[in-house]
């Protein structure tokens, strides 16, 4: 049997964050946007299980209407779970699965990574593929090999991929995960900046203000090349703390400039005039989008080696990728030395970079790729 051309294809997101263009943050939710988009382009039916406040080019199905995390007007976003809720969202996605001619979900860790899931999955014969977007820590380690365990116990049709290479190697010996698709962007929404001849130099970095993503080390960066910094994204309620201590007190205006989540139009300046955008990372990042965002503009990017960040930015060629000594104070010296020689890097050779391999519609071929692999292996 043949797989179609023009498939029927469901992803599935959680309902924490809409899915539409333009969001303040949310990567996972902006590749479901993304490849939503890409799938209607290509003729296929593209269905997103997600919040009613989403906007989607396919069909939305939704079983409530608001997403559940909120900004405030401190610009803080309170992260709150309703259990209640998202079993609800569950429940009616598994109903239109079990309902509708569907050919695959692509579900983003949402529908398999229920209970609900674990105890009546094996009622949908529709074949699944996970998109893994965290790290394997021991919380999801264990919530993966008991998923593991019902696959293979149940034979259900569940598939994965990884987001990078060093994401796959975390999971192996908790689940069997097949392909790795590295994420896309539209580039032709970032617009190029061959040259800064005509900008004040600036460093940059965007993304939830976290330890883990390391705004603490940018600042001291900052301070030592004598470039300012503008630090943009979200405080989210578990980090007010490191906020409190370690960035908000360094925040003059001047020298270090805190502009909170920015949209895609600023956010696209933004990236466009900086020297360089840092990327101090302290944990093994699957993906940053941040990065091949950056790079879509002619900048480009100095962070450390960890997790994907060595796959996704060349070293020398399209910025500088700085292995961690395990001292603090010795890696933000290396992070100076690299800014101070980013004028070597030719930010031509940053957007081509993106252009040939971190682009949307690359990542939806390679997807639908995948889709009929999956197909073309059940039905043989």
């Amino acid at each position: 049997m043949l797989v179609k051309n023009n498939m029927k294809i469901m992803q599935m997101a959680d309902i924490y964050l809409p899915i539409r263009q333009n969001i303040l943050y949310g990567g996972t939710e902006r590749i479901i946007s993304y490849l939503d988009e890409e799938f209607v382009k290509k003729g296929h039916e593209s269905i997103v299980a997600a919040t009613g406040d989403s906007e989607v080019k396919g069909k939305l199905i939704f079983s409530i209407n608001k997403s559940i995390w909120h900004v405030n007007n401190k610009r803080v976003r309170k992260t709150i779970f309703s259990p209640h809720k998202r079993q609800k969202h569950i429940e009616k996605a598994m109903e239109f699965i079990k309902r509708e001619s569907i050919d695959i979900v692509h579900d983003h860790q949402v529908l398999t990574h229920s209970d609900r899931y674990l105890s009546d999955g094996k009622t949908i014969s529709t074949p699944i593929l996970v998109t893994l977007h965290g790290d394997n820590n021991i919380i999801s380690k264990d919530r993966h090999r008991t998923l593991d365990d019902v696959i293979k116990q149940e034979d259900r049709k569940v598939f994965f991929n990884a987001i990078s290479k060093s994401q796959k190697k975390e999971f192996e010996n908790t689940v069997d995960v097949s392909d790795i698709i590295y994420h896309g962007i539209p580039i032709e929404r970032y617009s190029f900046s061959p040259n800064l001849n005509n900008c004040e130099p600036y460093l940059l970095n965007i993304g939830r203000i976290s330890r883990e993503k390391g705004q603490h080390l940018a600042i001291q960066i900052s301070k030592k090349t004598g470039l300012p910094l503008i630090l943009a994204g979200e405080i989210h309620t578990p980090e007010i703390d490191y906020w409190k201590t370690m960035i908000e007190p360094f925040v003059d205006g001047e020298q270090i400039k805190f502009i909170g989540p920015v949209d895609d139009s600023v956010k696209s300046k933004l990236y466009g005039g900086a020297l360089a955008f840092l990327m101090p990372i302290q944990w093994a990042e699957p993906f940053g989008l941040v990065m091949i965002e950056a790079m879509a503009t002619g900048t480009p990017v100095v962070g450390f080696a960890r997790g994907s960040l060595p796959e996704i930015v060349k070293n020398n060629e399209t910025g500088y990728v700085i292995t961690p000594s395990g001292f603090e104070g010795e890696d933000v010296e290396n992070m100076v030395k690299a800014v101070k020689n980013i004028s070597k890097i030719n930010r031509c050779t940053c957007r081509a970079h993106v252009e040939n391999k971190f682009t949307s519609e690359i990542e939806a071929q390679n997807y639908i790729k995948l889709y009929k692999k999956i197909l073309d292996q059940i039905q043989n």
